[in-house]
């Protein structure tokens, strides 16, 4: 409870990014158990302060880019929080969005052609390729999944590494160059040991769907079981929840 058991010391910049150091100096000598910054600016201030007390950002920036943390899975120092543009995070958005609506389900947003619109979903390159995708334009899809798996990797984001394969799967299943069942068996490497069983589901039918398109009815109905009973699976658990 604050004020018995609980002391919260605020600080505000007001605007002043200059007046931030000395901000953060005045906390450290506070010796609080957890400093807390709400701005990529503020988190920098702290860490350049110390290096021992935990620091919990809220960054709209790359922490990797600041400075901050050496990569998402293994960020080291005392800094930890979000980030805004975590593809972790938006791919598990998508995970929900497919479990709600399983299937070959079309993805759509509407005027895609409108920049300011689409700005918020290009900011996320799976995100942006699934859109892509569902509205047949493949050769944007494509490009879009190349820069989010640059990104998942340069970032070590692995779960986020494995949407980005299964999209790459997706596209592929259109007819593109790319390996078809090696985009979803590396994507399913990535997200069976991590509990991401939606994706897991999805890329077990679409690799189902690709043995079943090159004759091999024995693995196209063994994939496809896995995926139906992994989907079943998922909504089994959310009704226990």
């Amino acid at each position: 409870m604050e004020g018995r058991d609980t002391t919260l010391e605020l600080r505000f910049g007001e605007g002043a990014i200059e007046r931030l150091p000395y901000l953060a100096t005045e906390l450290v000598a506070l010796k609080p158990a957890v400093n807390v910054a709400w701005s990529p600016a503020a988190a920098l201030a702290a860490r350049n302060v110390t290096r021992s007390i935990p620091i919990i950002m809220n960054s709209s920036e790359i922490p990797m880019v600041l400075g901050l943390a050496n990569s998402l899975a293994r960020p080291g120092g005392n800094v930890t929080g979000f980030w805004s543009g975590d593809e972790g995070l938006t791919g598990k958005w998508f995970e929900l969005l497919k479990e709600a609506v399983p299937g070959d389900a079309r993805w759509d947003h509407h005027n895609p052609d409108d920049v300011a619109r689409f700005t918020s979903c290009r900011r996320y390159p799976v995100c942006a390729g699934m859109i892509s995708l569902s509205v047949g334009r493949i050769d944007q899809a494509t490009d879009y999944a190349r820069e989010a798996l640059a990104l998942t990797q340069l970032l070590g984001a692995r779960g986020a590494e494995g949407h980005a394969l299964c999209l790459s799967g997706d596209i592929a299943a259109t007819g593109s160059d790319e390996d078809v069942e090696g985009c979803f068996r590396q994507a399913l490497v990535l997200a069976e040991p991590r509990g991401m069983r939606p994706l897991g589901a999805h890329c077990h039918l679409g690799l189902g769907k690709t043995h079943h398109r090159v004759g091999n009815p024995g693995q196209a109905q063994e994939h496809a079981h896995d995926g139906h009973f992994r989907r079943r699976s998922n909504r089994d658990s959310y009704g226990r929840v």
